[in-house]
Protein backbone atom coordinates (compact mmCIF):
# COMPACT_ATOMS: atom_id res chain seq x y z
CA UNK A 1 0.00 0.00 0.00
CA UNK A 2 1.29 3.53 -0.53
CA UNK A 3 0.61 6.73 1.36
CA UNK A 4 0.95 9.88 -0.26
CA UNK A 5 4.33 11.78 0.74
CA UNK A 6 4.87 14.55 -1.67
CA UNK A 7 5.01 17.97 0.79
CA UNK A 8 4.90 21.68 -0.63
CA UNK A 9 7.39 23.80 1.46
CA UNK A 10 4.78 26.24 3.08
CA UNK A 11 1.18 25.97 4.15
CA UNK A 12 0.14 28.10 1.67
CA UNK A 13 1.53 30.60 -1.09
CA UNK A 14 2.24 34.23 -0.24
CA UNK A 15 3.11 36.39 -3.21
CA UNK A 16 4.12 39.86 -1.69
CA UNK A 17 4.41 42.09 -4.42
CA UNK A 18 5.02 39.92 -7.42
CA UNK A 19 2.94 38.07 -9.64
CA UNK A 20 5.49 35.23 -9.80
CA UNK A 21 6.97 33.01 -6.75
CA UNK A 22 9.14 30.00 -6.53
CA UNK A 23 7.65 26.57 -4.45
CA UNK A 24 9.47 23.25 -3.52
CA UNK A 25 7.93 20.09 -3.43
CA UNK A 26 9.83 17.66 -1.04
CA UNK A 27 9.09 13.86 -1.44
CA UNK A 28 9.87 12.55 1.84
CA UNK A 29 9.17 8.45 1.36
CA UNK A 30 11.27 6.08 -0.66
CA UNK A 31 8.79 5.92 -3.90
CA UNK A 32 8.92 8.35 -6.75
CA UNK A 33 5.66 10.29 -7.35
CA UNK A 34 3.49 12.01 -10.31
CA UNK A 35 2.52 15.00 -9.02
CA UNK A 36 0.60 17.72 -11.01
CA UNK A 37 -0.31 21.30 -9.76
CA UNK A 38 -3.27 23.61 -11.19
CA UNK A 39 -5.52 26.31 -10.62
CA UNK A 40 -8.59 25.54 -8.92
CA UNK A 41 -10.65 26.85 -11.58
CA UNK A 42 -9.28 25.20 -14.47
CA UNK A 43 -12.03 26.79 -17.35
CA UNK A 44 -10.67 30.27 -16.55
CA UNK A 45 -7.30 29.65 -14.49
CA UNK A 46 -6.09 32.31 -12.05
CA UNK A 47 -2.36 31.00 -12.75
CA UNK A 48 0.35 28.66 -14.63
CA UNK A 49 2.50 26.58 -12.58
CA UNK A 50 5.55 25.44 -14.64
CA UNK A 51 6.06 22.57 -15.25
CA UNK A 52 1.90 21.99 -14.56
CA UNK A 53 3.38 17.85 -14.30
CA UNK A 54 6.90 16.31 -13.04
CA UNK A 55 8.07 12.95 -11.95
CA UNK A 56 10.01 13.29 -8.56
CA UNK A 57 11.94 10.52 -7.55
CA UNK A 58 12.26 9.34 -3.94
CA UNK A 59 13.61 10.94 -1.47
CA UNK A 60 13.60 14.01 -3.98
CA UNK A 61 12.34 17.40 -4.74
CA UNK A 62 10.99 19.57 -7.31
CA UNK A 63 10.89 23.84 -7.94
CA UNK A 64 7.85 24.76 -9.23
CA UNK A 65 7.49 28.26 -10.69
CA UNK A 66 3.33 29.47 -10.31
CA UNK A 67 2.70 32.69 -11.96
CA UNK A 68 -0.85 34.71 -11.46
CA UNK A 69 -2.10 35.93 -15.03
CA UNK A 70 -4.16 39.16 -14.46
CA UNK A 71 -2.37 42.02 -14.22
CA UNK A 72 -5.00 44.11 -13.17
CA UNK A 73 -4.92 42.76 -9.60
CA UNK A 74 -6.29 45.52 -6.89
CA UNK A 75 -3.17 47.40 -4.83
CA UNK A 76 -4.85 48.37 -1.72
CA UNK A 77 -6.08 44.96 -0.77
CA UNK A 78 -5.14 40.81 -0.55
CA UNK A 79 -6.53 38.69 -3.70
CA UNK A 80 -7.24 35.50 -3.16
CA UNK A 81 -6.40 31.99 -5.41
CA UNK A 82 -6.75 28.54 -4.96
CA UNK A 83 -4.07 26.22 -5.57
CA UNK A 84 -4.47 21.99 -6.04
CA UNK A 85 -1.92 19.42 -6.16
CA UNK A 86 -2.30 16.32 -7.08
CA UNK A 87 0.31 13.39 -6.09
CA UNK A 88 -0.27 10.14 -7.93
CA UNK A 89 2.21 7.11 -6.32
CA UNK A 90 4.84 5.71 -8.96
CA UNK A 91 6.66 1.71 -8.78
CA UNK A 92 10.13 1.27 -8.71
CA UNK A 93 11.71 -1.26 -11.20
CA UNK A 94 12.32 -3.34 -8.84
CA UNK A 95 8.57 -3.63 -7.21
CA UNK A 96 5.55 -5.67 -8.45
CA UNK A 97 2.34 -4.40 -8.95
CA UNK A 98 0.01 -7.49 -8.29
CA UNK A 99 -0.78 -6.89 -4.13
CA UNK A 100 -0.12 -2.86 -4.80
CA UNK A 101 -2.91 0.07 -3.77
CA UNK A 102 -2.31 2.84 -4.91
CA UNK A 103 -3.93 6.00 -3.18
CA UNK A 104 -4.21 9.23 -5.11
CA UNK A 105 -4.26 12.19 -2.85
CA UNK A 106 -5.41 15.91 -3.52
CA UNK A 107 -4.57 19.02 -1.80
CA UNK A 108 -5.77 22.57 -1.85
CA UNK A 109 -4.06 25.32 -1.08
CA UNK A 110 -4.59 28.93 -0.52
CA UNK A 111 -2.30 31.65 -2.54
CA UNK A 112 -2.15 34.76 -1.39
CA UNK A 113 -1.17 38.59 -3.62
CA UNK A 114 -0.64 40.84 -1.22
CA UNK A 115 0.41 44.43 -3.03
CA UNK A 116 3.49 46.26 -2.06
CA UNK A 117 1.03 48.73 -0.41
CA UNK A 118 -0.38 46.17 2.11
CA UNK A 119 1.33 44.53 5.35
CA UNK A 120 0.10 41.29 6.32
CA UNK A 121 -2.21 41.15 9.63
CA UNK A 122 -1.19 42.62 13.08
CA UNK A 123 -1.71 43.67 16.56
CA UNK A 124 -2.81 47.52 14.73
CA UNK A 125 -5.54 45.45 12.44
CA UNK A 126 -7.75 43.57 15.46
CA UNK A 127 -9.55 46.73 15.77
CA UNK A 128 -10.79 46.36 11.79
CA UNK A 129 -12.70 43.31 12.72
CA UNK A 130 -15.26 43.15 14.22
CA UNK A 131 -19.00 41.64 14.88
CA UNK A 132 -22.43 42.43 16.08
CA UNK A 133 -25.63 40.01 16.83
CA UNK A 134 -27.94 40.47 14.29
CA UNK A 135 -31.73 38.65 13.96
CA UNK A 136 -29.73 35.62 16.22
CA UNK A 137 -26.83 35.65 13.80
CA UNK A 138 -23.50 36.13 14.79
CA UNK A 139 -22.21 38.36 11.51
CA UNK A 140 -18.38 39.24 11.33
CA UNK A 141 -16.91 41.89 9.16
CA UNK A 142 -12.90 41.84 7.84
CA UNK A 143 -12.13 45.40 7.60
CA UNK A 144 -8.96 45.06 7.00
CA UNK A 145 -7.12 44.47 3.72
CA UNK A 146 -5.80 40.82 4.72
CA UNK A 147 -7.31 37.53 3.48
CA UNK A 148 -8.48 36.45 7.11
CA UNK A 149 -8.00 32.37 7.70
CA UNK A 150 -9.60 31.74 10.66
CA UNK A 151 -9.44 28.39 12.46
CA UNK A 152 -12.42 28.62 15.08
CA UNK A 153 -14.04 31.75 17.05
CA UNK A 154 -15.53 31.59 20.37
CA UNK A 155 -16.72 32.97 23.40
CA UNK A 156 -15.21 31.56 26.58
CA UNK A 157 -15.36 28.23 26.24
CA UNK A 158 -17.87 27.79 23.61
CA UNK A 159 -17.15 27.12 20.38
CA UNK A 160 -19.06 29.68 17.60
CA UNK A 161 -17.46 29.24 14.40
CA UNK A 162 -14.84 26.72 12.43
CA UNK A 163 -12.43 27.25 9.75
CA UNK A 164 -13.80 30.45 7.79
CA UNK A 165 -11.66 32.18 5.34
CA UNK A 166 -13.28 36.11 5.38
CA UNK A 167 -11.39 38.14 2.62
CA UNK A 168 -11.37 41.98 2.22
CA UNK A 169 -14.60 43.89 2.89
CA UNK A 170 -16.45 40.63 3.48
CA UNK A 171 -19.35 39.92 6.02
CA UNK A 172 -19.61 36.25 7.04
CA UNK A 173 -22.95 35.21 9.69
CA UNK A 174 -23.64 32.19 11.15
CA UNK A 175 -27.13 31.64 13.26
CA UNK A 176 -26.09 30.86 17.21
CA UNK A 177 -27.70 31.18 20.67
CA UNK A 178 -27.27 34.90 20.97
CA UNK A 179 -28.43 34.95 24.45
CA UNK A 180 -25.33 33.38 25.27
CA UNK A 181 -22.82 35.89 23.58
CA UNK A 182 -21.99 39.37 25.48
CA UNK A 183 -18.53 40.12 24.89
CA UNK A 184 -15.41 40.06 22.75
CA UNK A 185 -14.84 36.84 20.91
CA UNK A 186 -11.64 35.09 21.09
CA UNK A 187 -10.55 34.33 17.36
CA UNK A 188 -7.48 32.02 16.47
CA UNK A 189 -5.78 33.37 12.34
CA UNK A 190 -3.40 30.93 10.92
CA UNK A 191 -0.42 32.98 9.93
CA UNK A 192 1.66 33.30 6.70
CA UNK A 193 4.05 30.76 8.11
CA UNK A 194 0.82 28.19 9.13
CA UNK A 195 1.08 29.16 12.15
CA UNK A 196 -2.13 29.89 15.01
CA UNK A 197 -2.26 33.13 16.19
CA UNK A 198 -4.92 34.82 18.46
CA UNK A 199 -6.79 38.05 18.47
CA UNK A 200 -9.52 39.61 19.48
CA UNK A 201 -13.18 40.38 17.90
CA UNK A 202 -14.73 43.22 19.79
CA UNK A 203 -18.19 43.66 20.25
CA UNK A 204 -18.77 46.67 18.40
CA UNK A 205 -21.45 48.37 15.78
CA UNK A 206 -19.92 47.25 12.33
CA UNK A 207 -18.23 50.17 11.22
CA UNK A 208 -15.34 51.52 8.62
Amino acid sequence: MSHAAVVLNASRIVMEGTTEKTITFDNTSDNPFIVQVEPDNSDKPDFVAMPPVFKIKEKGGQVVKIKLLSDTLPQDKESLFYLNFTQIPGIKKNEGDDNRLNIIIKSHLKIIYRPKSVSGFSEKSEAKVSYEILNGKLVIKNDTPNVLSISDVSYEKRILLKNVTIKPGEVISKSIDSNQVAGPLKAVLINDYGMPVSFIIASKIIRK
